[in-house]
């Protein structure tokens, strides 16, 4: 491991991920260039190849990320849900055991 990163052998995303786009893979590759003179000059430069790539693919909104997270991640979400119900729950039990205090007649 420590090999590959001296070495600086990186591979294409897309070789783990069939699905993912070459424009992405080559954006991912400049991005991790050995050489600093191959990589994006500023962030912003970066920022528009990615917003090209997403462009190519049909664009990005919120909607899409929705769904995305619902299609890979439901599982924890509905989990994390689950969770915070319970400590919501547990808080409004605790809270109806707490002592009343009365304020001071005058």
């Amino acid at each position: 491991m420590i090999e590959m990163v001296r070495n600086a052998v990186v591979e294409p995303p897309s070789s783990s991920n069939p699905l993912v786009p070459r424009d992405l893979d080559v954006l991912v590759l400049q991005a991790l260039a050995k050489d600093p003179d191959e990589r994006f000059p500023r962030a912003g430069a970066m920022a528009q190849a990615l917003a090209s790539v997403l462009s190519s693919l049909g664009g990005f909104s919120r909607e899409k990320l929705a769904a995305f997270m619902k299609r890979h991640y439901l599982h924890d979400m509905e989990r994390e849900h689950q969770h915070e119900q319970e400590v919501l729950d547990r808080i409004a039990t605790d809270s109806t055991r707490l002592p009343t205090v009365q304020s001071p007649s005058s």
